[in-house]
């Protein structure tokens, strides 16, 4: 069995955060069970060997003890976070807040803020009104980027030994773009950045941070204003790319061809408002969709990229973040 790990929203049916158990000879999930429970747990990760989860909580980040079911939270008066990521390496916890436009820096021991980088700005989108942080996370590399989705930038910064922040490149998207996340090729050479706003996915060099090419995630004939980019994924050998569209409620297929991506096609997810989405064993996508609470389960053919439904209506209460776990 291969355990998953999912977070949630907790403003209706979730408690917090669930995992749930995919059989892939069977190629089946099973049914949730609650982990941990938590307010505003939009998204976890945890430590390589599984005994300890950060989340989003309402108000900051929370970091669980497993074992001892020790709960430590750094909050303040305001919304939750968006984004979480856990640095193993140099013991650190990151968050991006998508309402206050900050991206803020924890040390996990004690477990508390040691700096916040505060975003202004702002677009040519309706949602671009001001500064929007919607991503963070280490890179390949050890240095650490951010998306700023108000403000159509991705930032990268160098961290020093005192694991203090410093920016040394940005990269301004097309206008409108709503950088949103992303997620790098194997060899650390590019990245791949997807637009929220204007459903496209960009090729970036890495690390000068150039544009390579742009290429869009919706048909042609769709309607970009009833859409929003969701999650964005590449497979472990670095062929191909996939995306969830909301609005088109699709999962979308792309193959790299270079420096530049093909649009291949779209699968519906079976379910409204899909989020997160994750690559199981390089052969198993989930896709959580949250209107209807619930997660799909597509097969993935390794050599052309294409997807096949097995599994749709497992109830998963409004889950916006999919990981395999331990």
């Amino acid at each position: 069995m291969t355990k998953l790990i999912l977070g949630t929203y907790t403003k209706a049916l979730s408690k917090g955060i669930y995992t749930i158990d995919l059989d892939e000879k069977a190629g089946k999930l099973g049914e949730v069970t609650l982990l941990l429970e938590e307010c505003g747990s939009t998204w976890v990760d945890f430590s390589s060997d599984g005994s300890k989860v950060v989340t989003t909580t309402n108000g900051g980040v929370a970091l669980h003890d497993i074992a001892t079911g020790e709960r430590t939270s750094v909050v303040v008066d305001g919304p939750a976070p968006c984004y979480v990521a856990l640095d193993e390496e140099r013991g650190l916890v990151y968050s991006a807040n998508y309402h206050d436009g900050n991206i803020k820096i924890h040390t996990v021991s004690p477990f508390e803020l040691k700096q916040t980088i505060q975003y202004v700005g702002h677009s040519v989108h309706a949602n671009q009104d001001q500064a929007r942080a919607h991503f963070v996370a280490p890179t390949p590399d050890g240095r650490l980027i951010t998306c700023d989705l108000g403000s159509d930038q991705v930032h990268l910064y160098d961290l020093d030994e005192d694991n203090v922040a410093t920016e040394i490149e940005v990269l301004n998207t097309l206008p409108g773009c709503g950088p949103r996340q992303i997620t790098f090729a194997p060899d650390g050479s590019k990245f791949y950045l997807l637009g929220e706003l204007d459903a496209t996915v960009s090729v970036v060099s890495y690390p000068e941070m150039r544009i390579l090419s742009v290429t869009p995630t919706l048909p042609a004939d769709f309607d970009i204003l009833k859409n929003s980019g969701a999650a964005i994924k590449v497979s472990d050998d670095g062929r191909f790319v996939y995306v969830t569209n909301r609005g088109h409620d699709s999962l979308a297929t792309l193959k790299v061809e270079e420096n530049n991506l093909e649009l291949l096609g779209h699968v519906s997810v079976e379910g409204e408002h899909p989020r997160d989405f994750n690559i199981i064993s390089d052969k198993f996508i989930v896709v959580a969709n949250l209107f209807t609470n619930n997660l799909t389960l597509f097969a993935r053919d390794k050599k052309t990229g294409a997807v096949k439904l097995l599994q749709k209506d497992v109830f998963a209460p409004e889950c916006v973040c999919v990981k395999e776990f331990i």
